[in-house]
């Protein structure tokens, strides 16, 4: 009896002894290393999930149909750089001030875009097109929006005050009123779509009910265009994680994101501070979150959702 169990101890022992050798000398990249974190980043990544993906996204064509004052410019001086590094090409549309095309046009642009070959990023100021419909292949659909009241603050400042990268096309609304007036009052710009800015950007082209307020049909068409027709929707709160996200769904496009993004740390932002910010008082955010804005936050938090729901499948986790 005293012999077996001395076996039994040493073969454990052995067994111990070797699977510690085994995870010190294999190679750092390799699968058996599933976890690994960036230096000195505010975020670790798990690859398992990753390493299922069959892949790297240039089979098809990108279309970022980016929210206005959501990080766009942010995130396209990144992708510009990464067209050079990972040879594809970028491509912005000259259309600055359509967001809501014609029939006409509309079918002219997915034609377009139709007709050209990946590895493409395209971005363009335009709400959502319905590729399907026209029965043309759908692009991967990409977007990044922020938390409702600071971007649609954000967005009033910089139509009114402009910022320090220039002008803004149509000139500068000096004359807009108070912010807080516009909110209390519902007068001028938070008397229109602006209170659905983002959600119309998901609602889409060519569905009447988009353009209905108060009807919270067009928060639940919007919600099911983003379930079926986009793959990934990132927030400019979290954009570390949306670069980290973008270089897992989408790593023929964006392998390199992060270090591209850190080793520019000095272009950020400064080119981008609206030169004047009214600020809004307590009781018109509890307006806007309440009321003006309320189909806008049911689309937020749907994002919202799904975009934790990804950080949780890819084990991305604030150190």
């Amino acid at each position: 009896m005293k012999g077996r169990r001395v076996r039994f101890v040493t073969a454990v022992c052995s067994l111990s002894a070797l699977l510690f050798f085994v995870a010190l000398t294999r190679p750092r990249n390799s699968s058996f290393l599933k976890i690994f974190s960036w230096r000195h980043r505010k975020y670790s990544i798990n690859q398992t999930a990753a390493s299922l993906l069959t892949s790297d996204g240039r089979d098809r064509i990108v279309f970022y149909n980016r929210v206005g004052k959501c990080g766009s410019r942010s995130l396209l001086n990144i992708v510009r750089r990464l067209g050079k590094s990972n040879d594809f090409k970028v491509m912005s549309s000259p259309d600055t001030g359509h967001e809501r095309p014609s029939i006409m046009e509309r079918y002219t642009e997915i034609g377009s875009l139709g007709a050209k070959s990946p590895p493409l990023f395209y971005n363009r100021h335009i709400h959502y097109l319905d590729f399907r419909k026209a029965g043309v292949r759908l692009p991967h659909y990409i977007n990044m929006i922020r938390e409702p009241i600071d971007r649609f603050s954000s967005h009033y400042n910089y139509i009114k005050y402009g910022d320090a990268g220039g002008s803004i096309k149509g000139g500068l609304k000096s004359e807009l009123e108070d912010i807080n007036d516009c909110v209390m009052n519902e007068v001028g710009r938070c008397s229109t779509d602006m209170m659905f800015y983002t959600g119309m950007y998901f609602c889409g082209l060519g569905f009447p009910i988009c353009q209905e307020r108060n009807n919270p049909k067009r928060a639940s068409l919007a919600i099911k265009h983003i379930d079926e027709e986009y793959l990934f929707i990132g927030l400019i709160e979290e954009f570390e994680a949306t670069l980290l996200l973008l270089e897992v769904l989408l790593p023929g496009y964006f392998k390199g994101a992060i270090d591209e993004w850190e080793s520019h740390a000095s272009d950020r932002r400064s080119k981008f501070f609206t030169t004047r910010n009214e600020i809004l008082t307590d009781e018109s955010k509890e307006k806007l979150r309440n009321h003006l804005m309320k189909e806008e936050y049911v689309v937020y938090f749907h994002v919202k959702d799904r975009f934790e729901a990804l950080k949780r499948k890819y084990l991305i986790q604030n150190y």
